[in-house]
């Protein structure tokens, strides 16, 4: 039973059973036994509500389950993806429902994928022995989308779909440019930089965003699950789409630290609706990932930022 129910019972009670009933001013008892009446229904449902609680908390194929570790829960239900701001592959903009995930707060680190490596052997990444980018708390570069998919594997995760990334970047807000609002992202994320000189930031460095997560602008491009078609949001299902079933290019999001010169061009790749493509076998020193997981059957997630 949670708190509110057991302040909801108590304070019903209180009310439902008077010790001296009395008229209300009016002087009308009918008024009394109309409000008595109105006491016993809220009764009723509060109870009603309570078991239901009581009975989901009691099954024995029901545990309540708290995040996995770095990761955080995006709650079952609506958002509106895509945008209007954007070219064509961004719209239509369009409802979809997702169930309820967890994502990484911070994209994979080197020391993360390092201990990968050294448990299964994987091929190690580009630009490992390169001081820009081999920083045990930068995010991982150099790795393909199956280099990501390996990892996510060993970990017991799996890629966000390209839905779940938008929501998660999103923070919980509708209609936002970025994913810490509508103004420019000076300040606010890891861009801009010369490609020649520039490097990825420490995971982490800027704000999170409402739901909590790190470098969803920029940084480094994010592998997502999904096979790229700039016209799928015409088709795609409202319900927890999958993206294509096949295709070329894998979707990547987000944008990265690379784009001396170009800050309006790279502040407008950062949106949170803005989708690129790339063939999986690439491996840039902009291109790492974070992961996902579904949250296991028979439990009941607990949302906490």
């Amino acid at each position: 039973m949670t708190a509110y129910g057991s302040r909801s019972l108590a304070r019903a009670g209180a009310v439902s059973e008077p010790q001296n009933p009395v008229h209300n001013q009016s002087g009308s008892p009918d008024v009394n036994r109309m409000g008595q009446a109105c006491c016993a229904i809220l009764i009723a449902v509060s109870v009603t509500v309570s078991a239901v609680e009581l009975s989901a908390c009691r099954n024995p194929k029901q545990t309540v389950t708290s995040p996995p570790s770095q990761m955080a829960l995006i709650p079952a239900g609506y958002f509106t993806m895509g945008s209007n701001d954007g070219g064509w592959a961004e719209r239509p903009p369009h409802r979809v429902w997702l169930d309820a995930f967890y994502i990484d707060k911070y994209e994979v680190t080197n020391h993360q994928y390092g201990e990968f490596v050294k448990a299964t052997g994987h091929a190690r990444p580009g630009f490992w022995d390169d001081d820009r980018y081999n920083s045990p708390d930068q995010p991982v570069v150099g790795v393909s989308w199956d280099d990501a998919v390996a990892y996510c594997e060993w970990a017991g995760r799996r890629l966000p779909t390209e839905a779940e990334w938008e929501k998660a970047a999103r923070g919980g807000a509708e209609g936002r440019r970025f994913p810490w609002g509508d103004e420019g992202a000076t300040g606010k994320a890891a861009f801009g930089q010369d490609m020649n000189t520039g490097r990825p930031a420490a995971v982490g460095k800027y704000p999170p965003n409402g739901y909590g997560f790190y470098d969803m602008a920029g940084n480094v491009w994010e592998w997502c699950a999904d096979w790229y078609d700039r016209d799928y949001y015409r088709v795609s299902p409202e319900r927890n789409p999958q993206g294509p079933a096949s295709g070329q290019d894998r979707v990547v999001r987000g944008g990265s630290w690379i784009g001396s010169g170009l800050v309006e061009l790279y502040d407008d790749v950062l949106r949170c609706a803005f989708r690129r493509r790339h063939p999986p076998g690439d491996k840039n020193d902009d291109f790492g990932f974070r992961c996902a997981m579904s949250p296991p059957t028979g439990r009941i997630p607990v949302f906490r930022k």
